[in-house]
């Protein structure tokens, strides 16, 4: 890392330098007013939704073994489509485990019809605090 933006991370309010690393400072909600200024990391993933069929009415869960317990928080999904653009009417949803604390992916086909995984992924995004 150059030492101009060494400086410049350590100096700015938005960012927070650890050894050689810079992350980010971020700001999380536990409720409406009360929040905890922590340095954060973004978590990124893209997972192929498997293949086969999933029928009408099936819900399937996805653990999320690379989100670490106890510091990641803000979870989001997208579907990748299929070029045909199967996947587009899946629902997304995230639960953490009570007694575990793992996140878990759910996924639900709503439709009345079979879709394809084949083809299908879903983008993660998620921030971990360090």
């Amino acid at each position: 890392m150059s030492a101009s933006l060494q400086g410049t991370a350590i100096a700015g309010p938005s960012l927070i330098m650890t050894g050689s690393t810079v992350n980010i400072r971020n700001r999380h909600y536990t409720t409406t007013s009360t929040y905890t200024d922590e340095k954060a990391r973004n978590i990124t993933a893209k997972i192929a939704l498997g293949t086969g069929t999933m029928t009408s009415g099936t819900l399937d869960q996805i653990q999320l073994s690379f989100a670490p317990l106890g510091t990641t928080f803000g979870l989001t999904a997208n579907v990748i489509a299929t070029n045909t653009g199967a996947g587009m009417s899946l629902l997304l949803s995230f639960r953490e485990d009570a007694g575990t604390g793992r996140w878990y992916l759910m996924i639900y086909n709503g439709t009345t019809a079979s879709i394809v995984r084949d083809g299908i992924y879903l983008s993660i995004n998620a921030k971990q605090t360090v």
